[in-house]
């Protein structure tokens, strides 16, 4: 999409879907670990030894685009490869057994320390932890709603111009505040969902775009202890901020 940088292709459609910014840098780092699992040398385990593998609940499956049509490409639903990695018992040095289903006679030994980098990440490690990344490239206005007023910012970019309400600033002036905005950070998801009938939000962001490919985006932010305000993102709300 023109309206996204190149980082911004990525995204974490479970749990987050749309909203949610992935950190390229984890998620490359994470692709590094999976590449460096290596099943090319089964080992030798002696008799008796319970590996853990053959009542495994526990494993990674992984499915991606193997093959790439030259004339479209494929999107994550029509994945044509899989593989499961199912992980038994840890073998007492610092390894995991681990199999391939299919082959579950070749047993494995995987870094006990690169596993717990891929499984035990939680989805909120892998973003970028601010509510919404938009361009000021791709803004036509952004308005700004709190303690019963409303401002309006008017961007345009390409002509260099900017307006808080009637009042033409320098750009200096429009970049402080938006970098303000960019900066609250997400600290956390939230414990629980919202059962409604909260109040209006302390301050409400509306990001109003300049192209029609570009959605407009909502991001609210409402009371939710002495400590933290939630935000809502387009309607979705997942995640703390600090009050300050």
């Amino acid at each position: 999409a023109d309206h996204k940088m190149d980082f911004d292709y990525w995204e974490i459609l479970k749990p987050y879907g749309e909203n949610a910014t992935m950190d390229t840098e984890v998620m490359y780092e994470m692709f590094k670990e999976l590449c460096s699992l290596t099943f090319t040398e089964p080992v030798q385990v002696e008799e008796g030894t319970d590996t853990g593998i053959q009542d495994s609940d526990m494993g990674i499956v992984i499915e991606y685009v193997d093959t790439m049509d030259d004339t479209q490409a494929k999107s994550a639903e029509e994945a044509d490869t899989e593989a499961e990695i199912i992980l038994g018992k840890e073998d007492g040095k610092g390894g995991r057994y681990a199999a391939l289903a299919g082959s579950m006679e070749e047993v494995f030994v995987l870094p006990e320390d690169t596993l717990q980098m891929i499984y035990a990440r939680k989805p909120f490690d892998y973003i970028l932890k601010i509510p919404a990344l938009i361009s000021a490239d791709t803004l036509e206005s952004v308005k700004i709603s709190a303690d019963g007023r409303t401002y309006e910012i008017k961007v345009d970019t390409a002509e260099d111009s900017y307006r808080f309400g009637k009042k033409k600033v320098e750009k200096e002036e429009f970049a402080a505040l938006y970098q303000a905005l960019s900066e609250i950070k997400l600290v956390s998801e939230m414990e629980q969902e919202e059962n409604g009938g909260k109040e209006d939000p302390r301050l409400s962001v509306i990001y109003r775009r300049n192209t029609g490919d570009a959605p407009d985006v909502r991001v609210s932010y409402y009371f939710y202890d002495a400590e933290f305000d939630s935000v809502e993102i387009d309607g979705k709300e997942r995640f703390l901020v600090r009050k300050e």
